[in-house]
């Protein structure tokens, strides 16, 4: 089985936001994001930053779509 990808972005005040489960969540840092995902998926996701040079792409490829 592969790793799932979970999507997330640094917000502008310096917090970092994932989506999920249909909900946006803020964190104060990376380090609580991965603490938050742990508890989700143990140590088996891929964590990837979105930023303005990959959104579209990204998105292209259906990486925001939920199943």
């Amino acid at each position: 089985m592969n790793n799932p990808n979970v999507y997330f972005q640094r917000e502008d005040w310096g917090d970092v936001a994932i989506q999920h489960n249909g909900q946006v969540h803020h964190f104060c840092n990376l380090v609580s994001l991965i603490g938050f995902l742990q508890t989700v998926y143990g140590h088996e996701f891929n964590l990837i930053e979105v930023d303005e040079n990959n959104y579209h792409e990204l998105q292209r490829q259906g990486a925001f779509d939920e199943n």
